[in-house]
């Protein structure tokens, strides 16, 4: 995966997902890198810039919570619009909207400071 410029790549904290991993640790892997991958884009803003940033934190460290308690990945719960999905679902589409989204931020972390990674 690349590295950004955020950081020096010494100091880059992200865990690559493993490669030969069940699934819940290949996903829970990729989850991470990505969620890593946005606080290494926000590395260096202020609270003004950051504002929502512990509401995020909360909301991953309920996530996690949740995951970690869950028996298995065929657990269910109810989306609005689909109806009934399994927690392996959920995983896979935080996965797919974090892999979406963080070219955004990287666009809008170069309007704020002009900052660009890769």
């Amino acid at each position: 995966m690349s590295i950004d410029n955020f950081v020096p790549e010494e100091r880059d904290p992200r865990i690559e997902p493993p490669t030969r991993g069940d699934e819940r640790s290949t996903l829970l892997g990729f989850l991470d890198w990505y969620r890593r991958s946005l606080e290494l884009k926000c590395t260096g803003l202020d609270g003004e810039q950051l504002e929502g940033w512990n509401s995020w934190r909360e909301e991953v460290a309920f996530a996690d919570a949740f995951v970690a308690s869950a028996p298995d990945l065929d657990i269910t719960g109810n989306e609005r619009w689909r109806g009934a999905v399994s927690l392996r679902w959920v995983l896979v589409h935080m996965i797919e909207e974090y892999a979406r989204h963080l070219g955004h931020v990287d666009l809008l972390r170069q309007r704020i400071d002009g900052a660009v990674g890769q």
